[in-house]
């Protein structure tokens, strides 16, 4: 007698933007996040519900206004936090584009490192790609201040 093997439906379970706004979930590839202490829960509406209802008792006693209110303003801090640390890698590129500018100059001139108008020609294009990097720093850090 043989036995039929069960065949195995894959569970899809798709994250519902209605989480979001009324748990303060946050999608994370295909599972969900918790924008109010970061754990990583699987995307079905139980688990989430069980989650915010034990682990966030203090919110979700909260009446449904003052709830969502609470819940969209740890995620605009979450979304600031990331937003900021997406600027600080931009600029990390300008500077290794600046030293992919040094290295193309020094192979084109094949020139050594210390003669003059040569080393003039490189400072030149440094300070033009550390001007862009100043000027972008300056405004995050104006950003950063006008944030706290």
């Amino acid at each position: 007698m043989s036995h039929a093997k069960k065949q195995k439906l894959q569970d899809v379970r798709n994250f519902l933007p209605s989480w979001t706004i009324e748990y303060g979930f946050i999608k994370y590839g295909d599972k969900s996040r918790c924008g109010l202490c970061s754990e990583i829960i699987v995307s079905r509406t139980s688990s989430i519900k069980r989650h915010f209802e034990t682990n966030h008792k203090e919110i979700s006693e909260l009446n449904i206004t003052e709830r969502k209110e609470v819940i969209s303003q740890r995620l605009k801090v979450i979304e600031n936090q990331s937003n900021l640390l997406c600027k600080f890698v931009k600029t990390s590129n300008n500077v290794t584009e600046a030293s992919f500018e040094i290295s193309h100059l020094i192979a084109k001139h094949s020139k050594p490192f210390c003669e003059g108008e040569f080393l003039k020609t490189v400072m030149l294009k440094l300070l033009l790609v550390y001007s862009k990097i100043l000027i972008i720093k300056i405004r995050y850090f104006r950003e950063f201040k006008n944030y706290n």
